[in-house]
């Protein structure tokens, strides 16, 4: 009997446990996007006062369910904006789901973050009619840092039969950034100094010490109506030095330069948001509110407090299968007692209206106005004199565009 002969019998025995073994299909997506923003002053986002290209997006995520309850998925994503991100790819989430029933199911690796209502798809493209969520809630500069979060995810939805049902979310973890991240960025921003004196800082470390909230979200008895509110508690440590350059008397006297190794932290950050949705047939109508508060903290030592908000009301029809249009009205104030409007970098008003044109299901194309007014988000080392003091325009125009394939 030849070897082959003999393992014919063996195959045949193990034709049934070769069938149950069978491998779990692993399901593969992915995009890519390019866009141009320009600004006719102000600086926003990127040097965009020049027309920039710096903005592309790029992501590709793998996922299978190897039973029916356990799902395991990651994304690799990487992007460019401005100073940010410069197309070095990171993991944006990786993730265990395990989907006990309807009632609970947990998600633990690291998971996105349940922030609004579209938070968790803003990297979706396809999922909207506008170029950029509304900026007074979903800043696009901090995309890095509230996108997801290191840790576990309790997740599931409780009936309410004639009154709807409630999905929920409860959340902690914690994570750490790169050194070129925007909360680094944000720290090492130009400050005001006397004549004569450099100030800069380099942020060497960032670390979320901890991360905890939660989300509910009221499908209501009215088709199409979602309500919801989110909070989240966070806990932010920079580690990083300040040098300051000082003139020590008249020139050729060298200078005197201070290095100091400095901690900067947001120890008890708060982020809520109220949230409303209504969809009818093509229009979607949605509005929301957020609110942050905290401290910020130097060296052990309070310097400044945190009590931001903002708002938007948007809406988007979609007139025929190529083509969608949007409007929304945003607002951002960063001190909510101050609606002055005295000091243009106190608030930030933004008037958008979008494009959407739907070339094929994986490819679209948008254009985005926006009337400005205001600069409470403008970045301040984008928009400084010659001489580096700061230079803002409190009216001004934005556009931009965006194309994005996806599969």
């Amino acid at each position: 009997m030849t070897r082959v002969t003999r393992l014919v019998p063996l195959l045949a025995a193990l034709g049934p446990m070769a069938i149950a073994m069978e491998v779990p299909t692993v399901d593969i997506h992915g995009f890519a996007s390019q866009g141009y923003l320009y600004s006719t002053k102000n600086n926003y986002l990127v040097m965009s006062q020049d027309g920039s290209t710096e903005y592309n997006e790029f992501g590709i995520n793998f996922s299978s369910d190897l039973t029916d309850d356990l799902r395991l998925g990651i994304q690799i994503f990487a992007r460019d904006l401005g100073e940010l991100g410069n197309d070095q790819p990171v993991i944006d989430w990786a993730v265990a789901d395990y989907h006990y029933s309807d009632l609970i199911g947990v998600r633990f690796g690291k998971v996105k973050q349940p922030f609004g209502l579209y938070n968790e798809s803003r990297d979706i493209d396809l999922a909207r009619t506008s170029v950029l969520l509304p900026q007074s809630v979903y800043t696009e500069g901090f995309r890095d840092a509230a996108a997801s979060f290191i840790g576990i995810d309790f997740y599931g939805r409780l009936p309410g039969g004639p009154v709807g049902s409630v999905d929920y979310q409860l959340y902690g973890g914690g994570n750490s950034f790169e050194d070129n991240n925007s909360i680094a960025q944000a720290f090492e921003e130009p400050v005001a100094t006397p004549p004569g004196v450099t100030r800069s800082v380099v942020i060497d470390k960032t670390r979320v010490k901890y991360l905890y909230g939660g989300q509910i979200i009221w499908n209501t008895p009215l088709d199409g109506l979602r309500l919801g509110g989110s909070l989240t508690a966070v806990s932010v440590h920079l580690d990083g030095t300040v040098t300051l350059i000082i003139p020590s008397g008249p020139p050729p006297s060298p200078p005197t330069n201070i290095i100091t190794p400095t901690t900067f932290a947001l120890p008890n950050l708060f982020v809520g948001i109220a949230s409303a949705e209504y969809t009818w047939r093509d229009l979607v109508l949605a509005a929301e509110y957020s609110r942050t508060d905290g401290d910020i903290i130097v060296d052990g030592t309070p310097v400044a407090g945190i009590n931001s908000s903002g708002w938007y009301v948007s809406a988007a029809y979609r007139f025929n299968p190529w083509f969608e249009l949007g409007a929304a009205y945003s607002v951002y104030a960063s001190h909510r007692e101050d609606w002055s409007y005295t000091d243009p970098r106190s608030y930030q008003e933004d008037a958008t209206l979008s494009a959407r044109f739907d070339i094929n299901p994986h490819w679209i194309f948008k254009l985005e106005a926006h009337g400005m007014r205001g600069a409470a988000l403008v970045d301040r080392s984008d928009n400084t004199n010659d001489n580096g003091s700061e230079s803002f325009d409190e009216h001004w125009l934005f556009f931009a565009a965006k194309t994005t394939v996806s599969f």
